[in-house]
């Protein structure tokens, strides 16, 4: 019962003990509640009631004591005997919203917050119930607009700022949603739900360093939060330092030894420090502990569902930003080997299949796996398993070498004792580029220019797959390396970035474009219109590129030569795509219509899940 609640009622039954015997009961109903104890409020309640069947307050009484001991039914029907006693009172019908949402009826218990209001316009309590519980029945924009009403009628009101930054989250406004936080804290700064969240959203836009430090403070208030844990490892692997964020895994799986996230990123920071064998026994033990997880769509009830395979360290599509904010749920399964899987389960949880996993250096013994897996499922598959173990990079570089207006440098794969033995594969002239099989972003990759700085790379990692790839100068005629994507989506090419630098090993994340304003621009330019860089024969190009990969979704990285052809990078679905904030923010509804025809793919192919 709320403040007003508690208010009202007690002046309503304010008397001396002993005059009347109604009052009594309401009496000592409403101090039962106040402490705590529902049990004695209900034994009151109907006392009060046995004196006098008609009183409002009794029946009112009586069912804020049933819906305390969660007793929603028989409080529902108390709070209508109630109303229909006394209909002018406001905290009956928002208390009977409370116990209708507690049965799942949304849209019944939207009706009576409104009748609440309609009775006492600043109802802040009745406005942030209903700005709750207005996005389970798909009204989310309305939900808004009741939170903000309800901060309006109460302006030092944390819990509707947090429920505010909650759905302003959920919906996509992140940067409002991170203020509102900021203002629940603020009203509040020991709000530990607040600024877990808080930190959350900040790792979610690229702000570790602030993710940090609320993790902080909340950590500060309880040291033993699992989730503050969890965001605090998350923003010290953001920033760098490794360590630390072992650590704080470790920390974090041991508050709740049932949390299979903790294993699962633990898991990969130790994979990438070379300790495999550490890493796969985490998550085979993630895997026990949740063999499926669930990222619930944005409607009440989801269109469709997915069911995407992954497989933990081997090079998985990033998903985080194609699948959230959807209308559809998405289930993902950690797949390995040696594991049974229980097919008509999984053929339940997804209308459709996306394999995501797509790097062949280091998922590629995972691949006939999923292959076989899908079969037994028999939902639709996209990205097929057994046609992404045809995109490796050696691969690729033999299958696109012949297309008409396309420059594939040649690329033979090696193991590094066979490197340090033929520094120099037949074919490949120096300056040569060397990589270690399955890295991305840059790591691992140097241009060498003789056979001793081959042979020194090699030795570093002998046992590990190498890649020796053709160098091609790439520069423009300003002397600027560029370097483009496109994201392919059932068939549609859709731009996605252009990097810009003076450096050859162009990466958007270590160019100067967010100090050099004409880079954004021509960037800007790229993305609203990818034929002005790419002329017919070029686009032609890309489009043959598209054809001969027959893959539902992936990336190609290209830049174009100085006879105009297609420099061709890297072409497979481990492409990262993520939303933009800040400066580079123009770029936002292009990223978002990559977005809307990953949705649209998928509910294409779900609505094939009944042909056969």
């Amino acid at each position: 019962m709320n403040r007003k609640a508690r208010r009202a009622a007690k002046s309503r039954s304010a008397t001396t003990r002993g005059e009347n015997p109604a009052r009594d009961g309401l009496a000592l109903a409403l101090a039962r509640l106040e402490a705590g104890d529902p049990k004695a409020a209900e034994a009151a309640a109907r006392a009060a009631m046995a004196a006098e069947p008609g009183s409002a307050e009794a029946h009112y009484l009586l069912a804020n004591a049933l819906l305390m001991q969660g007793k929603a039914a028989e409080a529902e029907a108390s709070y209508v005997r109630a109303i229909g006693l006394s209909p002018e009172l406001p905290e009956a019908h928002n208390n009977l919203g409370i116990a209708l949402e507690r049965q799942g009826r949304m849209a019944e218990a939207t009706e009576r917050y409104r009748a609440a209001i309609g009775l006492r316009a600043d109802y802040a309590e009745a406005h942030n119930n209903l700005g709750n519980a207005l996005p389970a029945i798909d009204r989310a924009e309305e939900g808004v607009d009741s939170l903000r009403a309800a901060i309006a009628a109460r302006k030092d009101y944390p819990e509707a700022w947090y429920n505010l930054a909650n759905l302003l989250r959920r919906i996509g406004r992140e940067a409002e949603s991170a203020a509102a936080y900021m203002q629940a804290v603020a009203l509040r700064p020991r709000f530990p739900e607040a600024l877990n969240n808080l930190s959350a959203l900040l790792l979610e836009l690229g702000r570790p360093a602030e993710a940090e430090a609320a993790c902080r403070q909340a950590l500060a208030i309880d040291a033993n939060l699992p989730e503050s844990r969890y965001n605090l490892a998350n923003a010290l692997r953001d920033l760098g330092r490794i360590d630390e964020a072992v650590a704080e895994y470790k920390a974090a799986a041991e508050l709740r030894p049932s949390d299979a996230d903790a294993y699962i990123s633990l898991g990969n920071l130790l994979q990438q420090r070379g300790r495999s064998d550490e890493a796969f026994g985490l998550f085979r033990h993630a895997q026990k502990l949740r063999p499926l997880s669930r990222r619930a769509g944005a409607k009440s009830k989801p269109d469709f569902s997915v069911l995407l395979l992954t497989a933990p360290g081997a090079g998985n599509t990033p998903s985080d930003y194609l699948v959230g904010r959807a209308n559809y749920d998405s289930y993902f399964l950690g797949l390995m080997e040696g594991v049974e899987y229980d097919s008509d389960t999984l053929r339940s949880r997804g209308d459709v299949v996306m394999n995501l996993i797509s790097d062949v250096d280091r998922g590629g013994h995972m691949l006939p796996i999923a292959a076989e897996l899908v079969e037994r499922i028999g939902r639709p598959v996209l990205n097929h398993p057994n046609a992404i173990l045809n995109t490796g990079r050696e691969r690729i570089a033999e299958r696109l070498s012949a297309l008409p207006g396309c420059r594939v440098p040649k690329t033979v794969r090696r193991k590094g004792h066979e490197l340090s033995a033929a520094p120099a594969p037949e074919g490949i002239a120096f300056p040569l580029l060397v990589r270690i099989g399955g890295a991305h972003g840059g790591q691992d990759l140097e241009q060498v220019a003789d056979a001793q700085a081959v042979a020194r790379f090699a030795a570093r990692r002998p046992q590990a797959d190498h890649y020796v790839t053709e160098y091609v100068p790439y520069e423009s005629a300003d002397g600027y390396f560029r370097k483009y994507r496109f994201i392919s989506i059932d068939g549609e090419l859709l731009p996605y970035h252009l990097a810009i630098d003076r450096n050859w090993k162009v990466h958007h994340f270590r160019t100067d474009m967010a100090n050099q304003e004409w880079m954004r621009r021509e960037e800007e330019a790229f993305v609203r219109e990818p034929r002005g860089a790419f002329g017919p024969t070029p686009w032609e190009a890309l489009r043959a590129i598209q054809s001969e990969m027959a893959l539902d979704y992936f990336g190609i990285d290209c830049a174009l030569d100085p006879e105009g052809r297609v420099l061709v990078f890297e072409v497979n679905a481990t492409m990262l795509v993520h939303g933009e904030k800040s400066i580079f923010a123009y770029k936002q509804p292009y990223i978002a219509r990559i977005k809307r025809a990953f949705d649209a793919m998928l509910a294409k192919a779900a609505g094939r899940a009944g042909e056969d």
